[in-house]
C-alpha cells in the first residue's frame, strides 16, 4: 500500500497547564469533527451507520462493539512525536490511520455520537498537567444511561462496565 502525502496540518500552538485545558482541546477535536468527512468523502454519520449495519435495531452492545472493533482494526496506535502532544480530527486520524490515545478517544466519541451514543472520558494522570493515558466511556442504555463502558482501542483488552 502507497503511503499518500497528507497536507500540511493547519496548526495552532496551545500552551496548556492543566489536565482540564488538554481535555478542552481535545473537546475542539470532538465537535471540529462532527460534521467532518474521512478521506473518501462519506460524512462521518454515514460511515458509523455503515460501521454498525449488521446489528440488530437498538442492540446498543452490539453497535458499540462494532464501534469499538473498528477502531482497533483500523487506527493504529501510534505515540505522538517527542517532547509534543497533538491532538487531532476524527476525519485527520482516519486519513492517517494511525494516533495516540487521545485521537483515538476522538474518534470513538464522534463515530458514537453520530449513532445517538453519549460519551466521555477517563485521564489517568499522575501529575498535572501531565497525564499518562486517557480512554473513552460510552454511557448504557442510550435512552437512559445508567452505566458507562470503557472502551480503550489502544490496548488488548475488551470493553468494560464502570459505574456512571
Amino acid at each position: 500500500m502507497r503511503a499518500s502525502i497528507l497536507p500540511a496540518p493547519r496548526t495552532a500552538l496551545h500552551s496548556v497547564h492543566n489536565i482540564d485545558q488538554r481535555v478542552a482541546l481535545i473537546r475542539e477535536q470532538i465537535i471540529k469533527s462532527m460534521d467532518g468527512r474521512p478521506p473518501d468523502g462519506t460524512p462521518l454519520l454515514y460511515l458509523a451507520r455503515d460501521i454498525v449495519k449488521d446489528c440488530r435495531p437498538r442492540d446498543d452492545a452490539c453497535e458499540i462493539n462494532a464501534v469499538f472493533q473498528w477502531v482497533k482494526k483500523n487506527i493504529r496506535y501510534v505515540l505522538d512525536p517527542v517532547d509534543r502532544d497533538t491532538f487531532s480530527t476524527a476525519e485527520r486520524t482516519i486519513e492517517s490511520g494511525g494516533g495516540d490515545c487521545d485521537d483515538h478517544l476522538v474518534v470513538l466519541a464522534v463515530l458514537l455520537a453520530q449513532i445517538g451514543f453519549s460519551t466521555g472520558a477517563s485521564v489517568v494522570a499522575e501529575a498535572d498537567p501531565d497525564w499518562s493515558h486517557i480512554y473513552s466511556l460510552v454511557a448504557v442504555p442510550k435512552e437512559a444511561p445508567t452505566k458507562a463502558v470503557a472502551l480503550d482501542t489502544t490496548y488488548a483488552a475488551p470493553a468494560g462496565i464502570a459505574d456512571v
